[in-house]
């Protein structure tokens, strides 16, 4: 059955019950809701309701809500407090875990003024949603108030999450503000690793901006909760404008045994003012926690300039931090690290809490490397984003990210579909022809002393005296 407008916009709207939807299908099969006349990709089917839980509810039933498609449909709700959602497949009450629901495609909708955008509710780590597509949507006004999330999966085997526009999340009350939520709860801390387990996941070419909380509470671009099997992949996101008082982060990666967490070819923007609070907790590119199981970070440009009110043991920022001491299941090459500011450090290991007697922080790549026995050819340099919010390479501008990746044979084109080099990728999302790094620059990956005449690598401290002394007149 396909539910459709016909000659004209239509608006649907109403006052559902608490709990739940403007529409809801318990337990149908093989529904089409499709907002467009025409059969493309215009949005011509409005729902807006302003009571109730849900816009759309995909309910379980007595055996599943399963082969069901929502698109190209305008989702308004009327609240951005409480629990509210725009699309959620889950339970036949909204907000509760649904079993069985199996192959449902939601893509190319708008929701607005919704604390959960769009959700996919598993009932179990034995009894996961499976054939999860939420692709292709603009998610934005959610959470002033409370915590509030862009995309949310819970107990999820083999979702695709590509090519989504989230922003707008503005958080001032109970929970985290998160742009997508691979199965991490509501309350993300510098030690939370396991949660709802998502397994087999592909998160990909999603445009994250504006996720902020302001009111003591931490503030994700991508959460990914550990998994205990399979493998989950982040590649080729744009992440920039997350702001949040407690932990901040662009990507937050758990780990466990039995699972594996691949992060490619991100790119990371942290920017602006964290505001004046005593939180202990840091800013972070990218960060990690659980024990040392696996994951590979790869080909990726984390960039944080972020700053916080307070002293300065308070809210460093940091491109990269793991919350553990031991890297044997750590694969982490050919990233391109940059943090700058007053409170700034490029790295730290064994707790993510700088406040921590066992935290162990680096200005230097150098010796971040020696301590991790990582990041060989990475570069602790400026990406050269077109800006904060623009995270494509600026043309004509030397930048470190051009040629210096490694090549993975799951990630082939970038962000806009452009393919990649096949040897040698650009770092980042975005693949393209820039301008490389001189040899013999300051900048550069590696240059030769002038005086001592060995080879200084990027991300060393070293002496203006040296760099400089043998340049004469250039000097």
């Amino acid at each position: 059955m396909t539910i459709k407008p016909s000659g004209a916009t239509r608006t649907i709207s109403g006052s559902p019950a608490n709990n739940s939807a403007l529409i809801a299908l318990n337990g149908a099969d093989n529904v089409t809701i499709d907002g467009s006349q025409n059969g493309g990709t215009d949005r011509s089917l409005n729902l807006s309701f302003n009571t109730g839980s849900a816009g759309i509810n995909l309910g379980t039933g007595s055996n599943g809500a399963q082969n069901n498609t929502v698109k190209n449909v305008n989702v308004t709700g009327y609240s951005t407090s409480g629990n509210i959602y725009g699309i959620i497949s889950g339970g036949n009450t909204v907000g509760a875990n649904g079993a069985a629901n199996i192959g449902n495609r939601i893509q190319n909708n708008n929701v607005q003024t919704i604390i959960f955008g769009i959700a996919s509710l598993g009932a179990s780590a034995a009894n996961k949603n499976t054939g999860t597509v939420i692709t292709q949507n603009t998610i934005g006004i959610v959470g002033t108030g409370t915590g509030g999330t862009g995309i949310l999966i819970t107990f999820d085997d083999g979702a695709q999450i590509p090519r989504n526009t989230i922003s707008g999340i503005n958080a001032v009350g109970f929970g985290s503000a998160v742009g997508i939520n691979a199965g991490l709860g509501n309350l993300i801390s510098t030690s939370t690793s396991t949660g709802s387990v998502v397994s087999n996941a592909v998160i990909t070419e999603n445009n994250i901006g504006s996720v902020v909380h302001t009111g003591g509470f931490s503030a994700v671009g991508i959460a990914l909760a550990a998994s205990n099997t399979g493998t989950n992949i982040i590649a080729n996101n744009v992440i920039s404008g997350v702001i949040g008082t407690s932990i901040t982060a662009g990507i937050f990666v758990g780990t466990t045994t039995g699972g594996t967490q691949n992060i490619y070819h991100n790119s990371v923007s942290m920017t602006g003012d964290r505001g004046t609070n005593n939180s202990l907790f840091g800013s972070f590119g990218l960060a990690i926690t659980g024990d040392d199981n696996p994951i590979n970070v790869k080909n990726n440009a984390f960039y944080n300039t972020q700053t916080q009110t307070g002293p300065s043991t308070v809210g460093k920022n940091y491109a990269i931090g793991i919350g553990r001491s031991t890297f044997t299941n750590l694969s982490s090459d050919n990233n391109v690290l940059f943090s700058s500011g007053p409170q700034s450090k490029l790295a730290i290991t064994g707790v993510l809490d700088n406040s921590n007697p066992n935290a162990l922080e680096y200005f230097a790549l150098s010796a971040y490397r020696t301590a991790t026995g990582q990041e060989t050819n990475s570069l602790a340099l400026d990406p050269k984003f077109i800006s904060v919010s623009d995270l494509h390479i600026q043309s004509g501008v030397p930048t470190p990210v051009e040629n210096r990746g490694t090549a993975l044979a799951s990630v082939t084109t970038d962000i806009d579909g452009d393919a990649r080099n096949a040897t040698t990728p650009d770092i980042g999302a975005d693949e393209g022809t820039f301008t490389p790094l001189a040899a013999n620059d300051v900048a550069a990956a590696s240059i030769v002393s002038p005086i001592a005449g060995n080879v200084i690598i990027g991300g060393s401290i070293v002496s203006p005296v040296a760099v400089f002394a043998n340049n004469g007149a250039n000097t």
